[in-house]
């Protein structure tokens, strides 16, 4: 196990502390007569937790100690399983989430009648919670809900975020009233009723960091490191391919195709295949993660994993946006939204103003419609400067 550990990177500090654990664990079973393999679970972990603080003397509301007993069970399950072993599977039973379940009927008919994305039904779930919280602060169930009540609760919204928020809650909102209605639990159909915000297409124009400052991100990146490497290949594919968060994390080992220098990228939204040049650099640095940072042995398919054990692939892009604040922060940069497509839009920004066809920028980007791509022309500042007219 401690091989497996320091070739993934594990410090032998930590590899004490786990092996520390795991001995306990091993006394921890022989003494319920139980087989250790059994116990590897989340539950499992809880339990041994609450025996071994109190044969320690630990206080069980520790939570760095319960912290570092789990990790060394999971570092522990991990290496049986890399060795051949047949362990369970760690399952976390997630808490009782208290959505209304007029709401989680609402999401299963939207996620099977309309195909709505899980993100777009995350995002819908809680808005609509906000939205109960607020009837249920004016005492009114929402069977009872009236007009003055919705644009109540979206007027105190406009003042917490922009319009476009508020227009996604809205539009929330909406298609819930909509399937009240038709589904005979609201007499009324109140959704069209409903007033969002107005918004022309594309009203601002898209954020964008200057190339420089795109340039000191990817050199403030420490790739002598494991986590360094990974990073440096996940910012040069956003950076130099123009993918989002999601299209990174999603990319397999198979998308790669080394002697045709192409890489195939699937788009979240609409599930179009595209296949994008492999750059030199993009390559050298996915080679180098491949060979020197990615975890070892793992079946997992996807390129980009987790440097935790039981190292799994990423669920959400918030680690990148994390990673980007963090280099950010780190270079001295200050913009007022940082995160995984401010690469995306100044990719598509220096493309404009480099010159490229916009037909070609719209392929690399994903867009179907042409003006989705004209909107990045209003941002290529240099050239528009060429079309500035004489005052009179």
């Amino acid at each position: 196990m401690r091989r497996l550990w320091a070739r993934n990177g594990l410090r032998p500090l930590v590899a004490d502390i786990y092996a520390r654990f795991i001995r306990a664990f091993g006394a921890y079973c022989m003494a319920r007569q139980k087989p250790p393999h059994s116990g590897l679970t989340a539950a499992g972990a809880k339990m041994f937790w609450r025996w071994y603080a109190r044969t320690q003397r630990i206080p069980t509301q520790s939570t760095q100690y319960f912290t570092h007993l789990r990790s060394a069970l999971r570092a522990y399950a991990w290496a049986l399983s890399a060795s051949g072993h047949i362990v369970p599977d760690w399952k976390v039973v997630p808490p009782k989430s208290g959505v209304p379940r007029i709401i989680e009927t609402y999401l299963v008919h939207e996620r099977q009648q309309r195909g709505s994305s899980e993100s777009t039904l995350i995002r819908d779930r809680a808005e609509l919670r906000r939205f109960l919280s607020h009837l249920g602060k004016c005492n009114r169930h929402w069977r009872q809900v009236r007009i003055a009540d919705i644009d109540g609760f979206l007027l105190q919204l406009t003042r917490r975020v922009g319009p476009a928020t508020v227009g996604r809650t809205a539009s929330a909102i909406r298609g819930w009233l909509r399937f009240l209605f038709t589904t005979g639990r609201l007499s009324h159909d109140l959704a069209p009723a409903i007033i969002a915000p107005v918004r022309r297409f594309c009203d601002q124009p898209p954020r964008a960091l200057p190339w420089s400052a795109i340039k000191k991100i990817l050199r403030a990146i420490d790739a002598t490191t494991r986590i360094g490497r990974r990073d440096r290949a996940q910012f040069l594919l956003m950076s130099g391919c123009g993918l989002g968060g999601a299209e990174v994390l999603q990319l397999q080992l198979t998308d790669i195709d080394w002697r045709g220098r192409r890489l195939r990228v699937v788009r979240p939204k609409t599930k179009s295949t595209i296949w994008l040049p492999l750059l030199p650099e993009i390559a050298h640095s996915l080679a180098d993660y491949l060979r020197c940072a990615r975890p070892s042995p793992t079946t997992s398919p996807y390129i980009f994993l987790s440097h935790r054990m039981p190292f799994r692939p990423f669920t959400t892009s918030g680690v990148l946006r994390h990673r980007v604040r963090q280099l950010a922060r780190r270079v001295g940069l200050e913009a007022p939204i940082l995160g995984t497509h401010l690469f995306r839009h100044s990719h598509a920004t220096r493309h404009v103003a480099l010159g490229t066809d916009i037909k070609v920028l719209g392929d690399i980007l994903g867009h179907r419609n042409p003006e989705t791509t004209s909107l990045y022309t209003r941002a290529a500042v240099q050239r528009l400067r060429r079309l500035a007219l004489p005052v009179p």
